[in-house]
């Protein structure tokens, strides 16, 4: 199967002379339709540069970047307008939504850019949204609804113009763990679906491990087919009871350090006798006068 995303030897260099730093260097990398690729990576190791440069909106210092069979890093700026509107839908990390527009215009958007008939536009809008499970809340403005819900619409609008390359940088990095989780679940499900090819930058090993593919990124040179990290084993239920037997009983640790206190408290009383009255400051008492006398007699 041929490769919708086909980039050779890319490099981006940002500056010149000493200054200069390489964002990219010497990026082989092919993705089919169908297959989500997850590109993970420290800060700073150039995840949003190459999506940057696969989204057109950046060119390469060498190399090439072929989508959907047409030379990008050829092409003139008017071609290359077009291609983003055809073949590339984007999702963003902090959702990149219209505040003045309710959730159905976002999605009506880029068709409206397409020159996509109002009739075609209606319908499209009202499949997505029901696909993204937010067919109630089209006439929501964004400042109406919850981080998951806005993402969702992000996804519906990337996916709007039916395009071939689906770009998604750090999707889920605004999300909790829950929403996150059914975001991520939603991105595989669609590619699959649809036949896109994504690419995904994350942080996120759940996102990796439900990954068709995960690419390595470092100081801008990238492992095409790198192995998840490997997440550190979970305690199992038998061995979280192992260890609760183990620990200090904290009940019988307090008994035993009250019974060390009660084998050094005072001496127990002749029969009879009255305990000894507390001195007042600066005085002895009665048994300190009587011990000094006797002192004294013997010498």
């Amino acid at each position: 199967m041929s490769p919708i995303i086909s980039v050779r030897g890319v490099t981006r260099v940002f500056g010149t002379g000493p200054a200069a730093v390489a964002g990219c260097r010497d990026i082989d990398l092919d993705v089919t339709a169908g297959e989500l690729l997850v590109v993970r990576g420290p800060s700073g190791a150039g995840k949003t540069t190459l999506l940057t440069l696969l989204g057109t909106l950046d060119r390469p210092s060498l190399g090439t970047i072929v989508i959907d069979g047409v030379d990008t890093t050829a092409a003139p700026e008017a071609e290359l307008v077009g291609i983003r509107r055809r073949l590339l839908g984007f999702v963003f990390q902090r959702f990149g939504l219209l505040p003045a527009l309710t959730a159905a215009e976002n999605v009506e958007l880029p068709l409206r850019l397409a020159g996509v008939g109002r009739d075609e536009r209606s319908a499209r809008v009202a499949l997505l949204l029901e696909r993204v499970g937010l067919a109630e809340h089209g006439l929501q403005h964004p400042d109406e609804l919850s981080g998951g819900q806005q993402q969702r619409v992000g996804i519906a609008r990337a996916l709007a113009a039916e395009p071939r390359v689906l770009l998604a940088d750090e999707p889920t990095g605004q999300l909790d763990s829950a929403t996150a989780s059914a975001v991520m679940d939603l991105v595989v499900e669609l590619v699959h679906e649809n036949g896109v090819a994504g690419v995904v930058t994350t942080h996120d090993p759940a996102f990796m491990e439900r990954a068709d593919r995960v690419a390595h990124l470092h100081d801008g040179r990238l492992t095409p087919n790198a192995p998840p990290p490997v997440a550190p084993p979970s305690s199992s239920p038998s061995e979280m009871k192992e260890s609760a037997r183990s620990a200090p009983n904290t009940g019988a640790v307090m008994a035993a350090a009250a019974s060390r206190r009660s084998c050094i408290s005072e001496p127990e009383l002749e029969p009879g006798t009255e305990p000894e009255p507390e001195p007042e400051p600066g005085r002895r008492s009665a048994s300190d006068r009587g011990r000094s006398a006797r002192n004294t007699q013997r010498r």
